[in-house]
């Protein structure tokens, strides 16, 4: 079983967006951070809400590469 801290303050999810976006990879464990922030988090705004929603499709489509790192 996984273990998230959801503790963490939604600045520290912005750097991990904008590095998914720029190289279009991410971990399972990045993908575990974006799910959790969006799932619980209900102050993201719309732009980061879009950019998450983004990734998240991006990785049905192959758009981006999730990687076991």
């Amino acid at each position: 079983m996984v273990w998230l801290d959801t503790t963490k303050p939604k600045a520290q999810s912005l750097p991990l967006i904008e590095r998914i976006l720029a190289t279009g990879r991410l971990t399972r464990q990045d993908h575990l951070q974006l799910v959790s922030v969006i799932l619980s988090d209900h102050h993201l705004d719309d732009t980061e809400r879009l950019q998450i929603n983004r990734i998240l499709d991006g990785i049905q489509v192959g758009t981006f590469h999730l990687s076991n790192d």
